[in-house]
């Protein structure tokens, strides 16, 4: 938590490189098996670092990995991101879909119904 808090609003050469460093120590928990450590860092990344050059394909990228892993409220808390923050970004469109899917998996008929229908809204 020091870093994500010590550093979040200090310039953007060091906010960069901060977040840089966050992105990094949350892979590494990943890959040694540290999942539930991993979750908390990339989530501390998202609350601290939101306007991070690298932070909409950050969350793309998770919310995908967790569809493959079939971790459908993650994956919907990661597009979720995308849908709520990023709005101006490529993969909004595809988080929009995504977020329908994960909670038509889930069985939240209220949430998928709202996802639908604002990718339809915006994109047909």
């Amino acid at each position: 938590g020091y870093l994500a808090e010590r550093f979040s609003d200090k310039g953007s050469t060091i906010t960069r490189i901060a977040g840089d460093e966050l992105l990094r120590l949350a892979s590494s928990e990943r890959d040694a098996g540290a999942i539930a450590r991993s979750i908390q860092l990339y989530d501390m990344f998202f609350e601290y670092y939101p306007t991070h050059y690298n932070a909409a394909v950050q969350a793309f990228s998770l919310g995908a990995r967790a569809v493959k892993q079939e971790d459908w409220e993650l994956a919907a808390r990661f597009y979720g991101h995308i849908a709520n923050l990023y709005t101006n970004h490529t993969s909004y469109a595809s988080a929009l879909h995504s977020l329908s899917v994960c909670y038509d998996k889930m069985g939240n008929e209220a949430e998928y119904e709202k996802y639908k229908n604002n990718f339809r809204n915006h994109f047909w």
